[in-house]
């Protein structure tokens, strides 16, 4: 594997299935960091969502992209604004899912080719750590198309 994070950012670009959202995110914030599922914490995923935000979405930025992103961070991370993120809103509030969410909707935007140019160089899925979505079967392209 090339790119540690790709598991992760393809996750929140819709390649793989979603099922369960904070057991999905142990597999991969597990096999990120080469640990055992049962190991991983709401507080890893946590951690390691910021870590990923920051890494691809707040820093080498402008400071008015960083101001934009920061600002629609804190904003949407507000109970009643979650819901854009697929929060259900007829579920409990969680501080930790929200972070993830709004996290994996940062993440899934973001652009990995400009024309010709590599921006972010993803491996391919690997259904051996989750199951590909039926769009990513369906569309039988190359992640760094």
């Amino acid at each position: 594997m090339k790119n540690t994070d790709s598991n992760i950012l393809l996750y929140a670009k819709g390649w793989y299935k979603k099922t369960n959202l904070i057991d999905d995110m142990k597999v991969l914030v597990s096999h990120k960091y080469m640990w055992n599922k049962e190991d991983c914490t709401i507080g890893d995923i946590v951690s390691c969502c910021i870590d990923l935000l920051c890494k691809y979405c707040i820093l080498d930025k402008p400071k008015y992209i960083l101001k934009q992103n920061f600002e629609e961070i804190l904003q949407d991370l507000n109970p009643n604004e979650i819901w854009k993120c697929g929060y259900e809103k007829n579920r409990s509030y969680s501080y930790e899912e929200a972070i993830i969410r709004k996290t994996l909707s940062m993440l899934g935007l973001l652009s990995v080719r400009n024309g010709d140019k590599m921006l972010i160089e993803l491996d391919e899925p690997d259904v051996t750590i989750l199951p590909l979505s039926k769009d990513a079967i369906d569309s039988k392209r190359k992640v760094n198309d």
